[in-house]
């Protein structure tokens, strides 16, 4: 036995564990970087989804409103001929 209290054989024990170890932790980090990965694609998927259903409500939006306008503006030319023929007459 030497000094340090260790034998040839716990040395390639612990360089044993230790390579397992890196070997584990390697596999977790391809794990973690493929589970990263796909949270990043189901975000942007859902904000891909999420910026083209705004984008339809806007177009909806600015249609609805065109036709209001064109609807009060059609109203107003009837009143305005319907007021002018009652001042004329």
């Amino acid at each position: 036995m030497n000094r340090g209290g260790t034998t040839h054989r716990s040395t390639h024990g612990d360089a044993r564990l230790l390579g397992a170890g890196a070997a584990l932790t390697a596999g977790g980090t391809m794990i973690a970087s493929a589970g990263v990965g796909l949270a990043a694609y189901a975000v942007a998927a859902a904000g891909r989804k999420w910026a083209r259903r705004r984008r339809e409500f806007a177009r909806e939006h600015t249609v609805g409103t065109l036709h209001r306008a064109l609807a009060a503006s059609r109203a107003g030319r009837q009143a305005w001929r319907r007021a002018d023929g009652r001042l004329c007459d």
